[in-house]
């Protein structure tokens, strides 16, 4: 068996074949294919940034997400799915979380060029960490 070891070190590298036990990418292009991690914390405003990707030759985008308040007794983790085209759409799947989470929504609109993940939570400390993944 031999192992090499392949770093991406930018979003304009291009992938061949890669071959991992069973799993294979072929021709993949990280281009139109991009992971961006962000965490921010709420400030108890609505409709608060907290990812933002351009929507330039973007079809979708899944935003994972972890949310949890500044003691970590209350959690959830979940993906918010956008698709994009004349206008957008959303939806948030999610655990029912630890705790008392139901406070806590997100949601999704197109400005300037880009698909922008919101939180919306009237009480400040959230702590939100987040996965953008674009198609």
């Amino acid at each position: 068996m031999s192992w090499k070891k392949i770093i991406i070190e930018d979003a304009d590298s291009i992938l061949g074949n890669l071959q991992v036990n069973e799993f294979t990418i072929k021709g993949s292009n990280t281009e139109n294919s991009r992971f961006i991690k962000t965490e921010s914390t709420t400030t108890g405003i609505t409709n608060q940034i907290v990812a933002l990707v351009s929507s330039s030759q973007v079809d979708g985008v899944m935003f994972d997400y972890v949310i949890r308040d500044s003691e970590g007794l209350n959690k959830r983790i979940g993906t918010v799915y956008v698709v994009v085209g004349d206008g957008i759409e959303y939806t948030d799947i999610s655990t029912l979380g630890i705790g008392e989470t139901e406070s806590v929504n997100f949601s999704a609109i197109i400005g300037n060029n880009n698909i922008i993940l919101l939180i919306n939570s009237i009480n400040p400390g959230w702590v939100i960490k987040v996965l953008s993944k674009t198609l």
